[in-house]
C-alpha cells in the first residue's frame, strides 16, 4: 500500500472517532451550561420572591394593620392577608426558592408572635391564625405552623429532614 491509500484507509475511522468525541464534548458542554442556567434562574427567582415577600409583608404590617385598627377593613382581613403570605412563603420554601436559614428566622418570628398572642382590635394572634387557616384550607400548612408554635426548633428539623438547605449549600 502506498502512503496515499494508507492515509485514506486510516483517516476515515480516525476522523469519525474525532467527530464523535467532539460531538460528545459539545453535548456535555451544553448540558453543563443548562445546569448552570437553571441554578442561576433559581437564584434570580429567589431574589424576586424575597423582594416581593418583603414588599407584601411591609404592606400588610404597616398598611393593612393600620386600616384594620382604623376600621377601614375588618381585622380578620388583615390576618387573612398575613397568613396567605405565610402560606405562599411556606410553599416556595418547600420548592427550594427560599433558603433554610432565612425561613428559620421567619418562623422564629412567627413563634415569638404566637407566644405574645397580641390582640389587634379584639382578635388575638392565635384566633386570627385559626380563622385564616380555615379559609386557606391547606391542612399541611396548618399542621406545620402548629408544630412551629409548639417548638421553635421544629423548623430546623424540617429543613434537615426535607433537605431544604440554603441555595449556597447546594
Amino acid at each position: 500500500m502506498n502512503n496515499g491509500k494508507l492515509f485514506y484507509y486510516w483517516s476515515v475511522p480516525i476522523f469519525t472517532i474525532l467527530s464523535f468525541a467532539i460531538a460528545i464534548s459539545s453535548l456535555l458542554t451544553v448540558v453543563e451550561i443548562e445546569r448552570t442556567n437553571l441554578e442561576y434562574n433559581q437564584e434570580l427567582k429567589s431574589i424576586d420572591l424575597m423582594n416581593s415577600f418583603q414588599s407584601r409583608y411591609d404592606k400588610i404590617i404597616y398598611d393593612y394593620k393600620k386600616e384594620a385598627l382604623d376600621d377601614i377593613i375588618p381585622v380578620q382581613e388583615y390576618y387573612n392577608r398575613f397568613w396567605n403570605l405565610q402560606l405562599e412563603q411556606w410553599q416556595y420554601f418547600n420548592k427550594g426558592y427560599i433558603d433554610g436559614n432565612t425561613y428559620c428566622y421567619w418562623m422564629k418570628c412567627r413563634y415569638r408572635e404566637f407566644q405574645k398572642n397580641e390582640m389587634v382590635k379584639g382578635i388575638k394572634y392565635e384566633e386570627g391564625f385559626k380563622n385564616a387557616v380555615k379559609i386557606l384550607e391547606v391542612p399541611k400548612f396548618k399542621n406545620f405552623m402548629n408544630n412551629v408554635f409548639s417548638d421553635v426548633e421544629y423548623v430546623r428539623t424540617y429543613v434537615k429532614v426535607n433537605n431544604l438547605s440554603s441555595i449556597e449549600e447546594r
